[in-house]
Formats: structure tokens, C-alpha cells, sequence
């Protein structure tokens, strides 16, 4: 039996390292089995009646790997058919399953509110040009075969991409800031300054000459003015920061998928005197467990938690004093998404989770957050619970058609007939099974605003009658 919440963390094709316990019996496949039970050796065995002798054969790796998750299983079925082998493995629970602390609740119910903002934020044009320029060789150079013939993302050119479409100012010191340089880098009185020093120096020695003045060593707006030109995330994020930590003195998490990216964030903030702490893996245990005390125990102090999506955060209880995060980055995979927002979304959080989830139009990052979904969309099916319905009628591979009934889109909002606002809709709108769980993740991750549009973010109150304080209480003391 499989005792777990998390079963995909990645893709559907996760469920293979489990089949190595499940299936215990070699032999089911054998020739006069399948003759015995009035069967071929072509049988798909999860389109059989659960009553059949030969629905057996779902609990082999050999059925597994052909119809769920190896590369000609069909997608648009494998979420149904895993949702078969579930059935007699796996014990869960889920957000509607019963809290066991309070009998007639459910999980979901006793978790707080999750609202998210995805924030598009959008190079400017001369910007996206540098961009496209940089990112040529990386992109040529992305795709990777293994000797199995897969296909794979370089690591190498993948984070490079990455770090372009946070800012193209990486092009030239991404190479210097590795993982083994980290703590050197986070140890500096000026990191800001000394990256900024350089991007000079790099430049100078890649082009001939100087592409923008080098600003003195205390003069921290232009500072921030050199490493925001090329940074459309880290401008919004700047803006998002200024709400809520400089004016509202509220705690906030910021995720981050590479340390270069956690510590531009940690070199800004350190600059502003923002009270920030980095969570990177060059940290021993005493020094997490500190800044993890630090940051849901004092009120005061340490605004700003920068973790990373790869660092063995995913365990830590963040939300004593927390209700609010950005995802900087895209996650890897949906796995790691779902435990980033599980840092505050728990039983014991007083307040609705705030997020934001930032992304770079006509970036790499585009492409990874598409990417994610399609992965997770199979099994996804399976992790739902959907109540499916098999129709007779068989579609062009000869195998059933699915339903999860009858689903419209309507301007962003999900329906289900007979509503009055799906009359008059033709039938071919309705959602297949992958639309709907398409759908359910696009909305889950919630309203799409321009950059642009949310120059000031809605908390629902004017922060400055909130807080009774005149505005000039509220600014940073700058000399």
C-alpha cells in the first residue's frame, strides 16, 4: 500500500519508481494466462470491467509503462487509467477528506483562503531586444538527447536562460555567482555595489568601453537605477515591497528557483536597510534553524525570507507571522509549487494567503511555466478524484471516450449544466477532460494583471488611513 498526499511530484511518468513494490508477480503477461482469461496479448486491461479476470493486469509495471506513463501512452487517458491502479494502492487524504481534529469538517475547509495575482511584467523594447540577443547560444543549445533517446533541458543553458529573463545584466557576472561563492557573495557590507562594479568591468572588457556610469559607492539610487534596467520582475517586486514591508511592515516570503536570483533580491534589500535573510545551502542547520526562528518569532525584525524552491525549505512552518509571498521564479515542477504555498497555507494560519506570482512575458520563464502544466495535467486527472463516465463509442485509436460531464468555459469562470448561461452554447465548446483540468489550474492560479496596471496593489483600505500616519512617517530615512 502507498501512504502519501503527494504522489506526482513531478509527471505522471513519477509513478514508475513505485511500481517496483506494487508489482510483485512477473508472470501475469504469460501467453497461457492470458489465454485462460479470454484475452490477447495486444488487451488494455484498464478499458476491461473492474469485474474482468484480466483487470489483474493493471497492477503490472508492463501496463503501467504501456498506457499511463511511457512515451505512447495516451494523454488524454493515462489520468483516468492511473486513477484505476489508485483504487487498490494508495490511501491519502485529501483537501475533502475529514480533518480528524474536527469530525464533519473537511481538510480544505479548515486550511485559510489562498488568493493569487499572477503579475505579467514585461521587458521594455530595447530590453527584449538585448534579451533575444543574449539568450541566441542558450537556446541553440538547450535541448539535450541521453542515451536513451530522451530529451532533456541543459542544465547549463537552462539556467543561463533563467537568469536572463530575471535580468540581463546576468549575461555578463552569472558565471561568477556559482553555488560555491554564495556565502562570499552574502558576506559583503555592499553586495548591490559590487555587483554593479562588476557588470562595469565585464562590460568595459566585452565592448571596449564603459556602457553606463559607475555611481558612487553610497549613492544607492542609482544603484538600484543600473541593476532595474533589464529586471522587469525585480522593478515589480521593488514596488511590491514598498506596500507591504516599507509602508505596512508586514513579513513576506520570495521564492526563487537559482541562489543568483536570491541574492540580487538580498543585495537590493540590503541596500534599502530592509532586514532580509537568504536561505541558501551553504547555511549549516544552526544558521537555518536561526533565521527560521528569526522570521516567525519577531514581529520587528527580518521582514523579507528569500528561499529557493531547491533548497530543503519545503518542510519549514513559515506562517506564525507571515500571510503574503511572491514566487520570483517558476518552480521546477507542480510539486514544488504546491509545498512553496504549503509554507503558509496550513492549519494555524489566522489570515487569507497572499501571492503573487510573477513572470516575464516573451521570456525562458514563459516557457517553463507552460511546460509545468502540461507535465502535471495527466496526472492531475488522477489526483482530482474526478468522477469520470466511459462512453461507449470508441474514438480514432479504437479505445473509450472519457467524460467529467458537461463543463463550459464563460468568460474565465468555470460552469457546469444545465446552467442557464450554457443555453444556446454549441455542444463542441464543451471542455474535454484536459480542458477542465487545464481550466482548474489556470484559475487556481488566479486573476492575470498587466505590470503596468497595478501601479499600487489593493489591499481593500488605504494603507495610509490604515495605519494613521502622516506619509512622510512612512518613507525609508535616505540620506
Amino acid at each position: 500500500m502507498l501512504a502519501t498526499a503527494s504522489v506526482l511530484p513531478n509527471s505522471i511518468e513519477d509513478f514508475n519508481g513505485y511500481m517496483h513494490f506494487i508489482d510483485m508477480n512477473r508472470d501475469l503477461w504469460e501467453a497461457d494466462k492470458l489465454l485462460s482469461w479470454g484475452v490477447t496479448k495486444d488487451v488494455n486491461p484498464y478499458t476491461l470491467p473492474d469485474d474482468h479476470p484480466a483487470a489483474i493486469l493493471r497492477m503490472t509495471t508492463q501496463a503501467v509503462v504501456r498506457f499511463i506513463t511511457g512515451e505512447n501512452a495516451r494523454k488524454k487517458s493515462a489520468g483516468f487509467y492511473l486513477q484505476k491502479v489508485w483504487a487498490k494502492c494508495l490511501i491519502r487524504r485529501t483537501y475533502a477528506s475529514e480533518d480528524p481534529l474536527l469530525p464533519g469538517t473537511t481538510i480544505g475547509a479548515a486550511l485559510p483562503k489562498l488568493h493569487t495575482r499572477r503579475i505579467v511584467c514585461r521587458f521594455t523594447e530595447a530590453e527584449h531586444l538585448e534579451y533575444l540577443k543574449f539568450s541566441i547560444l542558450p537556446r541553440r543549445k538547450l535541448a539535450h538527447v541521453l542515451e536513451n533517446g530522451r530529451l532533456v533541458w541543459n542544465r547549463k543553458y537552462s539556467r543561463q536562460l533563467v537568469l536572463n529573463s530575471t535580468w540581463t545584466g546576468f549575461h555578463y557576472i552569472g558565471d561568477d555567482i556559482m553555488a560555491d561563492t554564495v556565502r562570499d557573495w552574502k558576506t559583503s557590507p555592499k553586495l548591490l555595489y559590487c555587483w554593479i562594479k562588476l557588470l562595469h568591468k565585464k562590460q568595459v572588457e566585452v565592448h571596449g568601453h564603459e556602457l553606463f556610469r559607475l555611481p558612487d559607492y553610497n549613492d544607492i539610487p542609482a544603484q538600484l537605477a543600473v541593476v532595474c534596467q533589464g529586471a522587469p520582475k525585480l522593478r515589480h517586486t521593488l514596488r511590491i515591497i514598498a506596500e507591504l514591508v516599507v509602508l505596512m511592515k508586514r513579513k513576506i516570503i520570495i521564492w526563487c528557483s537559482l541562489p543568483p536570483n536570491q541574492l540580487l533580491l538580498f543585495a537590493c534589500f540590503q541596500a534599502l536597510r530592509i532586514d532580509a535573510a537568504c536561505y541558501t545551502a551553504d547555511l549549516n542547520r544552526a544558521e537555518r534553524s536561526g533565521i527560521v526562528n528569526k522570521f516567525i518569532t519577531s514581529p520587528s525584525s527580518c521582514f523579507a525570507f528569500i528561499g529557493g524552491f531547491n533548497v530543503g525549505s519545503c518542510g519549514l512552518n513559515l506562517h506564525l507571522l507571515c500571510n503574503w509571498a511572491i514566487d520570483f521564479d517558476c518552480a521546477a515542477n507542480r510539486g514544488q509549487e504546491e509545498q512553496a504555498i504549503g509554507r503558509l497555507r496550513r492549519i494555524g494560519q489566522k489570515f487569507t494567503v497572499e501571492r503573487f506570482e510573477l513572470s516575464v512575458e516573451s521570456s525562458f520563464q514563459d516557457r517553463q511555466s507552460m511546460n509545468l502544466l502540461m507535465k502535471a495535467l495527466p496526472g492531475a486527472i488522477a489526483e482530482l478524484a474526478m468522477n469520470v463516465y466511459e462512453y461507449d463509442q470508441l474514438d480514432e485509436d479504437g479505445e473509450k471516450e472519457f467524460s467529467v460531464g458537461d463543463w463550459y468555459l464563460i468568460g474565465g469562470e468555470l460552469v457546469q449544466g444545465p446552467d442557464p448561461r450554457v443555453t444556446g452554447i454549441h455542444a463542441e465548446q464543451k471542455l474535454t477532460p484536459l480542458e477542465l483540468v487545464e481550466a482548474i489550474f489556470t484559475n487556481k492560479k488566479g486573476s492575470r494583471e498587466e505590470q503596468w496596471v497595478t501601479e499600487r496593489v489593493d489591499y481593500g483600505f488605504d494603507v495610509d488611513e490604515e495605519l494613521g500616519q502622516d506619509e512622510d512617517d512612512q518613507m525609508l530615512d535616505y540620506d
